[in-house]
């Protein structure tokens, strides 16, 4: 990648944008006069309304350093480099006889794919199947969001529960191709102890103290089980819910109404302890799940198969 400051050397030296510029000048001098680049004699409308209309016979055969979409990095031309030097590069003369004929075209794109979703291309008319546009997510979607606080969640009273939960249209699933998680529903309780360790879930019983539990299911793309996990969420440096026997978990943040779940680096683990510890693990894109709360009707099913004795 070039530094701005050599696209700039690379502008001011080159023969077509020179040609270019030293049109541009004769005509304004010819439509202003000799005087008319005095700063205190331009007039910024007549100049402004002079520019949209001139039509120059001579264009600078270079991209203007930080305008194009390649100057601002929203779209990158790649090339194969071999022996320190440059193989297959953004050639035209190069499309057929080297990208298609050796399938470099081929082995990129499965290379940006492999990459993730910000990458489009290639970059069919003109045909360069070195060119692919890059647009990344907003800075919020993938910077870390503000932390939740478990008791704005759900009340610490026994047998509280919220239910969130959210289901992946078939239109965000094409738009990212390597999503494995359909679906995910999530159920958070408060959950007291009493002096025996023994759960109270009823806002009235006696009890020693509480703890928020959680059960999760993630519903799988290719429509295969649904695998169910439970643990136990608390709050250190962040507010996360993990899993028993270091089975890792996820962070809890704040999104609008909702929450988004952010996958632990060790991903989760979906089976039981004495299991052969299969993990739901975060990938281009199961990263996060932004979930919305929902009637509690909808974990039901989920409660009574991980969080009933």
């Amino acid at each position: 990648m070039r530094s701005l400051d050599e696209q700039l050397a690379n502008w001011n030296s080159n023969d077509s944008v020179r040609a270019a510029a030293e049109e541009i000048l004769a005509a304004y001098k010819a439509a202003f006069g000799k005087d008319g680049l005095a700063p205190a004699k331009i007039d910024v409308k007549r100049l402004d309304a002079w520019l949209r209309d001139f039509k120059p016979s001579k264009r600078a055969n270079l991209a203007a350093p930080g305008l194009t979409l390649h100057g601002r990095a929203s779209a990158i031309d790649f090339q194969v480099m071999k022996d320190g030097r440059i193989y297959a590069g953004a050639n035209s003369q190069q499309v057929k006889s080297v990208w298609r004929a050796e399938g470099w075209d081929q082995k990129l794109k499965a290379s940006i794919e492999a990459a993730g979703p910000s990458f489009s291309g290639p970059l069919a008319d003109p045909d360069e199947p070195w060119h692919y546009d890059y647009a990344p997510p907003p800075a919020a979607t993938i910077a870390s969001g503000q932390v939740a606080k478990l008791a704005d969640i759900v009340p610490a009273t026994p047998g509280a529960r919220v239910c969130f939960a959210r289901s992946y249209d078939a239109k965000h699933l094409r738009e990212h191709p390597r999503q494995r998680v359909a679906g995910v529903t999530f159920l958070i309780r408060s959950t007291g102890f009493d002096d025996r360790g023994e759960w109270v879930i009823k806002p009235d019983g006696k009890y020693k103290y509480t703890r928020y539990l959680f059960a999760i299911r993630f519903a799988q793309r290719d429509g295969k089980r649904a695998p169910t996990t439970s643990g136990e969420c608390a709050e250190a440096e962040k507010t996360g819910c993990h899993v028993e026997c270091d089975g890792g978990g996820f962070a809890l943040e704040k999104s609008g109404d909702g929450l988004l779940l952010r996958l632990l680096d060790e991903g989760i683990r979906i089976d039981d302890c004495d299991e052969k510890d299969v993990r739901l693990m975060p990938g281009t894109d199961d990263k996060a799940f932004r979930v919305e709360k929902v009637a509690e009707a909808q974990c039901r099913a989920l409660e009574k198969a991980t969080l009933e004795r």
